[in-house]
């Protein structure tokens, strides 16, 4: 790469907030140095960090710098080392070397269930409503603030959870912790174990029966061997049984576990109470009975494939944290809206 003037260092200067240049000579040494970055960057492949077929958030131009001091270096200063902590191929890493901003925008490709999960988020059958329920709004709005656009998507779950895995897609919302699954995801953690003050929300999962059935659970055990054992297909909840001896049959959503609970298909359904006793309500439902205590309490969370976490940690957790602060200060709110729409019968209006 060429060596660069004093009045490109001058232009650098100024990106670090030297003082503007004053005359018509400066400025116009400026515009024809500005074009010279401009091919160079262009050129440049350290200029660009690929993460799967898309360009990151964290993206920085890097200029190697010859033996000199500018305003530039000294305001960069110790600070350089972390700023490139997380954007330089090792190799790099120990170089000085001057930090531009590239242009690419911050894009985090996220799918979620395809399958309704309300009040948290709204729409079946991959279809976005036009009021698409306060967790969605909750982690646009903190992506918003942190200047980054969610591509949104709706996919199936098991294919969310294989397209994580192999780094097709970003994030996802509504997921609990596993070791399973945190050998391939990035979950904000504490001391260890998953940091439930940044969970997106917490859950019950509870057993539910025809009534009349002589099924008991007593909080760690049944009374008896169930018959069959239904859950919703690719949730945590089928592993957390498995771990107890209790094979299960899987079917998507609480609609159709419900369904087959009412035609003796299966004895016994393990659910997420929230969303089950809505539909419970429903006189169709009256039949089913829920068993107490609880099975188990769960978190969920947004959570990161590992390729994205890795190319952009530090945007991930302040993504996180910011969520946090937002559902302390709007989630109540949010909540509210959502319930006064679905009560007004207008949060399922499609889009």
């Amino acid at each position: 790469m060429r060596s660069l003037s004093d009045k490109q260092w001058r232009l650098v200067d100024l990106a670090l907030g030297a003082p503007k240049l004053e005359n018509e000579t400066d400025i116009a040494i400026e515009k024809k140095a500005r074009g010279n970055f401009g091919r160079q960057h262009k050129n440049q492949s350290s200029c660009r960090m690929q993460h799967s077929g898309h360009i990151s958030d964290v993206n920085v131009c890097i200029v190697q710098a010859p033996a000199r001091k500018s305003v530039a270096t000294e305001a960069v200063g110790v600070d350089l080392v972390a700023m490139l902590r997380n954007c330089v191929l090792p190799s790099l890493m120990l170089n000085l070397a001057l930090v531009v901003p590239c242009t690419q925008a911050c894009v985090i490709r996220l799918a979620y269930n395809e399958v309704a999960a309300p009040p948290y988020y709204y729409g079946d059958g991959g279809r976005t409503p036009e009021h698409p329920g306060p967790a969605v709004e909750l982690v646009d709005l903190a992506a918003t603030k942190l200047g980054c656009k969610i591509a949104w998507q709706r996919k199936p779950l098991k294919r969310i959870v294989r397209e994580l895995e192999s780094n097709d897609i970003d994030a996802t919302i509504a997921l609990s912790y596993s070791t399973e699954r945190a050998a391939f995801l990035a979950y904000p953690m504490k001391n260890g174990a998953p940091d439930g003050d940044l969970a997106l929300w917490t859950l019950s999962y509870d057993f539910y029966v025809r009534r009349g059935s002589t099924l008991k659970w007593d909080g760690k055990q049944f009374n008896r061997r169930p018959e069959s054992v239904g859950a919703n297909a690719g949730y945590s909840v089928v592993t957390d049984l498995k771990s107890l001896g209790i094979a299960t049959e899987e079917a998507p959503g609480d609609l159709n576990n419900l369904t087959k609970l009412l035609n003796k298909r299966i004895e016994v359904y393990a659910g997420q109470s929230m969303f089950v006793d809505q539909l419970r309500e429903q006189p169709e439902f009256a039949e089913i009975e829920r068993l107490a205590p609880p099975y188990i309490r769960k978190d969920y969370f947004l959570v990161f494939s590992h390729g994205f976490y890795g190319n952009s940690a530090d945007t991930v957790n302040r993504l996180w944290k910011q969520i946090a602060e937002l559902k302390k200060s709007q989630g109540d709110s949010l909540f509210k809206k959502y319930q006064a729409l679905f009560n007004g019968g207008v949060a399922t209006k499609e889009r």
